[in-house]
């Protein structure tokens, strides 16, 4: 257990200034900020509000929330584990420091588990900006325009949008724990970055096409945590998530993929870079 946490630390340390660091902090900055820039340029029309009444509040939570999910779960998301899982093993492949990393007085399996539980801390960091970002974006829209922006009449908007981010970071786990093995096998940029690419493009085409087959395809996983795709103000519930399902199917094969995958880099890393 301490050479997780001494390997952990070490890469903490050794990325404290990189860019994946600093993409982690501003890529939730810049999302949240364009879309809730958005939403303040182009407020709901009088007849939008007046036709929702009372699930104004409710109603506009849904429509964020549907809004920003699609780009993020279709492309963003997926795209962003995918520079995750290369970044972290980069400097390793440039400077060729496998072979002294494992000369360590440390486990192989204690290195090893410290990389991925740093590229597993990147999203958390990455999805916990969006969910406090969102918050606070969509409160202040509330607060500076009251008559346009109804986001605090919702109480439960802010539970939902942290389970919506929590399936986001469950259901790209599987993407990372593949494109780590990847990027364990090719020292290059392309191969693995050209794969996870046609994945991301096959998995939201297939997701959309085919959802019933979907959730075993990892890249797909992403897109089918997209829980809502059209909101109907007739038909909104008190509960945007009143059908919420922390480990669904396309949930429960990410942790799968995940832990496969993260098994087989291993003998892979092990093997290929102690000779």
């Amino acid at each position: 257990m301490s050479a997780i946490f001494i390997s952990l630390r070490s890469e903490f340390y050794k990325f404290k200034k990189s860019a994946i660091l600093i993409s982690s902090l501003l890529f939730p900055v810049f999302i949240v900020g364009l879309f809730v820039w958005a939403i303040a340029a182009h407020p709901f029309p009088e007849d939008v509000i007046q036709k929702a009444g009372t699930k104004i509040g409710l109603y506009q939570w849904a429509q964020y929330i549907s809004g920003i999910g699609g780009p993020l779960s279709t492309f963003l998301v997926p795209m962003f584990t995918i520079y995750v899982a290369f970044s972290v093993n980069d400097m390793e492949h440039k400077s060729d420091m496998w072979k002294s990393l494992f000369a360590l007085p440390l486990s192989k399996a204690g290195i090893y588990a410290g990389k991925y539980l740093f590229a597993i801390c990147l999203l958390i960091i990455t999805m916990l900006g969006f969910y406090l970002l969102s918050t606070i974006g969509l409160h202040v829209l509330s607060w500076t325009n009251p008559n346009k922006f109804f986001y605090g009449q919702y109480g439960f908007g802010d539970r939902d949008l942290i389970l919506y981010f929590t399936k986001f970071f469950l259901s790209s786990l599987g993407i990372l724990g593949l494109q780590m093995t990847l990027s364990f096998l090719w020292k290059d940029f392309f191969k693995p970055m050209g794969i996870g690419l046609l994945g991301v493009i096959f998995g939201a085409i297939w997701a959309n096409k085919k959802p019933e087959s979907a959730d075993f395809f990892p890249y797909a996983q992403p897109v089918k945590a997209a829980l809502i795709k059209h909101v109907d103000i007739e038909k909104l519930n008190i509960d945007l998530f009143d059908n919420f399902h922390i480990f669904s199917t396309e949930i429960v094969m990410s942790l799968v993929y995940l832990i496969v995958f993260s098994v087989a880099g291993f003998f892979i890393v092990s093997k290929r870079n102690t000779k």
